[in-house]
């Protein structure tokens, strides 16, 4: 990677897999495009923000390589960007997190509006994790976070667990912290003595009755490796991205974990590593997805997702029988993930909407069925409503293209055609809450 975890730059994560995004995103179906937000200068180092923003760093535009020797923070911007439609837009200079000091990627509590960050400390010359709280309009005055055995001064613990770490490991640093357990355990990227490598992933845990954060945990050599390990990203406490590799590159991959193990890891598919040196930092709420890669010009750019738009010729197949031969059209169209325990649709599924009522104009005086369906969560009472919520919302936008409600036939399946019958994930469960549009056939 052009950084190290020494360096600023380093402040600041799919093969396709049976739990990853990648399932969600088949290569055939999506292509990674750069966002619109990227210049000619580097762009890196990304995190969710508030009001739907997502923060990330620029550098001047002479830089010419992340190595350059005077590469430092007066060359280094933070910037916001609104995400609108899976793509990052309106960019724009975002002076309170410059005042922080914020370094890199970090983490932002919606809840607690408090951010988690990693801060240089020139005297000891490492890395240190501040927080801050959103309060009257501003952040309020970054504060070093409290860990156990990380801290420059012996905590109000016993004896044995101030002798098991040094109070703070000279040249060890904490960068890239990503919240999991509803803002109870923090994941970071660490060189601290202990690891498998380089640079690895770590854990810590809040402890309430110290008012810190426990002695981080090593998250083991399913993950670690002998190279470097960063940019942790937990999505619902079940799979964590990060980055791994040497000196020759960087590709993300994709752990499943369950509680404090890690049950597999896989290297995640083409569309996020593409075989360019570097694809490194990402980020996804469900909604959105981006990442950091040097493909294309040789600069870090930011990347997001599109759905590829299919041929609008339905599939036909063709047979013979007597007299005279006859075609046979299939209609099916698979569409629209919802939310957990939604039924309404953002403005990101509007393409698909256009593309689905194109294709139903080829058939007129033809109906079709509308059937919705959800994850396996919940009963079946609650689901077969949920569902059948979920199918007239996309019979309403519909009417609103100009489809005969005559034509459109509902149907609500609750949980009971499942696509991934033991689905574990909450990207599997996305699976499963869908409306399907086909051919109506009497009975």
């Amino acid at each position: 990677m052009k950084r190290t975890l020494l360096t600023l730059i380093s402040l600041l994560l799919l093969v396709s897999s049976s739990f990853s995004i990648g399932k969600m995103y088949p290569e055939d179906q999506y292509e990674a495009f750069p966002v619109t937000v990227n210049t000619g200068a580097f762009e890196f180092g990304i995190s969710y923000y508030r009001n739907n923003t997502v923060a990330f760093f620029r550098t001047d535009p002479s830089v010419k390589s992340m190595n350059d020797k005077d590469l430092s923070q007066t060359r280094i911007s933070i910037y916001t960007a609104k995400i609108k439609d899976g793509n990052l837009v309106d960019a724009e200079v975002c002076q309170e997190l410059m005042d922080l000091g914020v370094s890199g990627s970090f983490a932002y509590d919606q809840n607690e509006d408090k951010i988690y960050f990693s801060k240089y400390n020139s005297r000891r010359r490492v890395y240190q994790l501040f927080e801050s709280y959103y309060k009257n309009g501003q952040w309020s005055p970054a504060q070093p976070v409290k860990i156990q055995g990380m801290t420059p001064m012996r905590l109000n613990t016993s004896a044995i667990v101030n002798a098991n770490w040094d109070y703070i490991q000279r040249g060890a640093s904490i960068v890239q912290p990503s919240l999991g357990k509803d803002g109870n355990r923090i994941y970071f990227a660490s060189n601290v003595r202990g690891g498998e490598g380089g640079t690895d992933i770590w854990y810590t845990d809040y402890d309430v009755t110290s008012d810190s954060w426990m002695q981080p945990v090593n998250l083991g050599n399913k993950v670690n490796t002998s190279g470097s390990e960063q940019y942790p990203f937990v999505v619902g406490d079940s799979v964590l991205y990060y980055v791994s590799g040497q000196g020759s590159g960087f590709s993300l991959h994709a752990a499943r974990i369950k509680g404090n193990e890690v049950m597999a890891t896989e290297v995640m598919n083409k569309l996020f590593n593409d075989g360019s040196r570097n694809n490194y930092n990402l980020i996804t709420d469900e909604k959105s997805i981006f990442f950091v890669s040097d493909r294309g010009d040789q600069k870090d750019d930011i990347f997001s997702l599109r759905k590829l738009i299919p041929p609008s010729t339905p599939h036909q197949i063709v047979f013979n029988e007597p007299a005279p031969l006859k075609e046979i059209i299939e209609f099916e169209h698979v569409l629209f993930l919802f939310d957990f325990d939604r039924y309404s649709l953002g403005p990101q599924f509007m393409a698909e909407i256009d593309q689905l009522v194109d294709n139903m104009r080829q058939f007129p005086g033809q109906r079709f069925v509308i059937a919705g369906h959800t994850d396996s969560r919940g009963s079946d009472a609650y689901n077969d409503r949920l569902s059948l919520r979920r199918a007239k919302t996309v019979q309403e936008l519909l009417i609103q293209k100009g489809i005969s409600r005559d034509d459109l036939v509902l149907k609500a399946y609750g949980k009971r055609k499942l696509l991934i019958e033991d689905a574990q994930t909450e990207e599997e469960h996305a699976q499963n809450r869908r409306v399907e549009v086909t051919f109506f056939t009497e009975e």
